[in-house]
Formats: structure tokens, sequence, C-alpha cells
């Protein structure tokens, strides 16, 4: 991942809001891994590593 540290306190957001009870998230950007034309200097290994992590944690 580019920046394992926003990686790291993504992944602690996504936890803190799990022990409160909130059943799913919405992705804004997730055009970018839907429609890669328009979205320049992206790295979709990296998008979807971060994914990967997000997915595996729920």
């Amino acid at each position: 991942m580019a920046n394992h540290e926003v990686v790291g306190e993504i992944l602690k957001i996504m936890e803190f809001w799990f022990k409160l009870g909130v059943s799913g998230f919405r992705i804004d950007t997730a055009h970018a891994v839907t429609n890669p034309i328009d979205v320049e200097h992206t790295d979709f290994i990296d998008l979807y590593t971060l994914f990967k992590k997000m997915n595996d944690l729920l």
C-alpha cells in the first residue's frame, strides 16, 4: 500500500463503527475500480489490496 499508516487508520475507523453496530460502509470512489478509463495515476493493485484488507476485517 502507498501509505501503511493511512490504511491502518481506515481499518481502526471501521473497527470503531463495527463495535457500535454499523452493518456496512459506502465507498464513494468505487467508480475508480469500475471505470478505470477516466482515472489517471491510480494503482489498481493498491486498491485491490486495500479492499481485500477491508473485506478481511469484515
